[in-house]
């Protein structure tokens, strides 16, 4: 920002002073400048009210339901969200059922602390099987949602008599498997993150240098 509404406007100045036709690249930035310069106060006001727009439109049950749903199909980060969502399932099912709590009463509570509005569907869909007699690797293992890891764990806890420690190795599964994930992607957004960057400062620099350059090359400088 310092670049493009000081440095800029003086290369572009100097243009004018030769009457010389300013640089395609350079011109471009000349208008972003003087829209930083004269309309920063506009800038300012649009992005208030995107960040509140937004949070109203989030605040809808509808466009919460939406928001999360977008969460788990994002390209890369579908899947982390994903693991997450079956991790915290997994550790709170956990838990509360080796507190004493009683099956339904748990997943009601996880449902409301499992902090996504689709998972949370699947679990009040999970309560109702449930409540209706069948077990809970069964009402799990129908919900697309759902990982196939947690029905499968649930199940062998079923059959050995000890959901909640089946539960809790589950959880600590996923939760090594985001801890990996998230390492994994730091290591491969730091070097898109610097190639971005690398992008923008050539532009600018271009922008900046470019006419410079032009000009002693022409030898209109010197004049």
């Amino acid at each position: 920002i310092l670049m493009v509404t000081t440095v800029v406007p003086e290369v572009a100045k100097l243009y004018v002073d030769l009457k010389k036709e300013l640089p395609f690249l350079t011109k471009i930035l000349v208008m972003v400048a003087d829209a930083l310069k004269n309309f920063w106060w506009l800038f300012i006001i649009g992005t208030i009210a995107a960040v509140l727009a937004s949070r109203r439109l989030l605040a809808t049950e509808k466009m919460q339901l939406e928001a999360d749903r977008l969460k788990m199909k994002i390209p890369l980060f579908g899947v982390l969200f994903t693991k997450v969502y079956m991790a915290r399932f997994a550790r709170t099912m956990n838990t509360l059922l080796a507190s004493g709590i009683p099956m339904l009463q748990a997943l009601e509570t996880t449902r409301d602390a499992v902090g996504n509005k689709v998972i949370a569907a699947d679990v009040t869909e999970t309560i109702a099987e449930v409540r209706g007699g069948k077990a809970l690797s069964v009402a799990l293992s129908k919900r697309v949602h759902f990982l196939s890891l947690v029905p499968q764990m649930t199940k062998v806890g079923e059959e050995s008599g000890a959901i909640d420690d089946m539960l809790g190795r589950c959880a600590t599964y996923f939760e090594d498997e985001v801890d990996e994930a998230v390492k994994n992607l730091s290591t491969t957004l730091e070097p898109v993150m610097m190639i971005v960057l690398g992008l923008i400062v050539g532009v600018i620099i271009a922008a900046v240098l470019g006419p410079v350059y032009s000009l002693v090359g022409s030898g209109d400088l010197g004049k």
